[in-house]
């Protein structure tokens, strides 16, 4: 403790020394870099983060600024670091940056000895130490409070919270492009078979079912067929039933038997009644004979009672190696999401988003988004049909798939794994872009571009709000560090996108417009930008495309009592909890 006073007093002796007095300390002007080393080593700003001994200098000098505001001597021992800095500046002529000086100067001010504006002290001959005082023990303080990103003013805290790097200018290589460059493509050729790659025959007189099986193999019927009757057994021995319970008809399900089941649950889509009974009911206005011939009501409803994808006695407990929150479902989804990608082959451009499943049944997957319930699925689709190659539910964070870049750079490694290295380009927004996925997917000859915040780590500190004003029709502005392009735009409103497949040209755009006498203004739009909004829409497609295809109250009612048995289960409850 001793020695952190010596070196405090060392620092504040420095700031407030009277220059005709004959100290220990040596005249301001005499040695520049004494300056700086003593200012850096009071403060904990090296030349890691500050870059150059002038900017640790600037700093000094703002601390000294800050700190003599309040007494009566203030101007002879401002003048007096003023003169030392102006000489240094002479010397050495640093490139001192707004952001530094602002910021620095207040940091070492605070970290050298809590001074403030309008402290207590403010005669020449008055003992100066923070510890000896009120006003310096809040700085202490806050000295702490700012070093771990909780209270800083204003954006500072949030910045360092998101762990940005602390370099001379804040732009980590970054580079303004002032004037319009030529474009290089660097990404490979496209040569992927684009279209339909499957193994058998269609044409247009083709049966839906003859589509559907492309998806829905044999090994899919196969699978649930064996896991309904394996879930039937499991459950008949190991209950007793009624004398009156309709599970005393039970005999193993066919396949035959199953694409029946599914048919009829299809149908009642397109039929809507209120309950399942009505739809074998002969009341005659709302007859509809053609389920009774498929199947009687009571089969019907067993095989819906024990409809299973998976084997319940390989089931993991919660926190042990191996737990799968989808382990109900997980067979049936490694049968189908290959086969996406097996019978079509996308074209170039790819779009990856987010799509919410509406449900509104109990299930701890349901995330809530902010019109509506449902599964969070993340989606990698065509960008333009919107067919969709591959798909991955939201099921929580794990703690053993975060990296230090992130879950979302996780997951898009995953949804991507078959589409590397094949010359796509990728389009998505700011919830998962950032340099480091540009970075990855650029090696892996993949072009990405995206809308991106601003925050992110390695994104140019120059683009940001703060530092970077932008009002509606101002031109965009463009930085560049090796293929990544950042782009600072505000049309509607302000936002930010990066790009490895675009250069800073801009194309001129006519758009409808409320405030000009025509109904129309031209805008200068980014290419990036165009390019983006003509290729971001492909999960959206989809999702409109889900949402229009009818789903009947008993495929509901199904999905629903799958989700609470699971749910059940994974608590360690009856597994076979059936009405009977």
């Amino acid at each position: 403790m001793a020695s952190k006073k010596l070196a405090l007093r060392e620092v504040m002796g420095l700031l407030f020394a009277d220059p005709d007095s004959e100290e220990e300390n040596p005249p301001l002007g005499d040695d520049d870099r004494s300056i700086s080393e003593r200012a850096s080593r009071s403060s904990g700003v090296g030349e890691n983060s500050a870059g150059t001994s002038g900017v640790s200098v600037h700093s000094f000098y703002s601390a000294g600024h800050g700190a003599s505001v309040g007494g009566s001597g203030a101007s002879v021992r401002r003048s007096s670091v003023h003169q030392a800095q102006n000489t240094h500046e002479t010397n050495s002529s640093p490139n001192i940056s707004g952001d530094s000086r602002g910021r620095r100067g207040r940091t070492v001010c605070r970290r050298a000895g809590g001074c403030r504006r309008g402290s207590r002290g403010g005669s020449d001959d008055e003992s100066v130490n923070p510890l000896q005082n009120g006003r310096g023990g809040r700085g202490t303080r806050s000295r702490s409070v700012h070093r771990r990103g909780g209270r800083g003013r204003g954006n500072r805290g949030r910045q360092n919270r998101a762990g940005h790097d602390d370099d001379d200018d804040g732009n980590g290589g970054w580079a303004n492009l002032r004037d319009e460059e030529v474009y290089q493509e660097w990404i490979k050729s496209f040569d992927e078979q684009v279209g339909y790659r499957g193994d058998r025959e269609l044409s247009t007189d083709s049966r839906p079912i003859d589509f559907l099986s492309l998806f829905l193999t044999d090994d899919f019927w196969s699978h649930i067929t064996m896991e309904t009757n394996r879930y039937a057994h499991q459950y008949l021995g190991s209950h007793e039933l009624m004398p009156s319970s309709r599970f005393h008809e039970w005999y193993d399900v066919t396949v035959p038997e199953m694409k029946a089941s599914l048919s009829l649950h299809l149908s009642m889509g397109l039929v809507h009644k209120s309950e399942i009974e009505d739809y074998w009911a002969e009341f005659w206005p709302t007859f509809t004979p053609g389920f009774g011939k498929v199947m009687s009501r009571n089969r019907f409803e067993i095989i819906l009672s024990f409809f299973h994808f998976a084997n319940n006695e390989e089931y993991v407990e919660r926190g042990q190696p191996g737990y799968d929150r989808l382990f109900k479902v997980r067979p049936i989804i490694d049968l189908i999401i290959p086969r996406f990608s097996a019978v079509y082959g996308p074209h170039k451009q790819l779009s990856l988003d987010e799509m919410t499943l509406a449900f509104k049944g109990k299930s701890t997957l349901k995330m809530y988004n902010p019109n509506k319930y449902g599964y969070k699925a993340f989606v990698l689709s065509e960008a333009k049909s919107g067919y969709v190659l591959q798909w991955s539910l939201y099921t929580g964070q794990h703690g053993d798939e975060v990296t230090d870049l992130g879950a979302t750079h996780v997951l898009v490694r995953q949804l991507m794994a078959q589409h590397i290295g094949k010359g796509h380009e990728l389009y998505m927004d700011s919830y998962y872009t950032s340099p480091a996925v540009a970075t990855e997917l650029a090696n892996d000859e993949t072009g990405l571009c995206g809308t991106v915040s601003s925050q992110r780590r390695g994104m140019p500190k120059a683009l940001r709000k703060t530092e970077l004003p932008l009002a509606r029709g101002d031109d965009p502005v463009f930085m560049r560090r090796g293929k990544m392009l950042a782009c600072a735009w505000h049309d509607v409103k302000r936002f930010h996108l990066l790009s490895t497949l675009h250069g800073n040209s801009c194309v001129r755009k006519r758009i409808r417009s409320k405030h000009t006498d025509s109904g129309f203004r031209d805008v200068n739009r980014p290419v990036c930008v165009d390019r983006y909004n003509s290729f971001m829409g492909g999960v959206d497609t989809a999702d409109q495309r889900i949402k229009n295809l009818p789903l009947s109250t008993s495929v509901k009612e199904m999905v629903q009592s799958y989700s609470e048995r699971h749910s059940e289960h994974k608590y360690g409850q009856c597994p076979y909890h059936l009405q009977q």
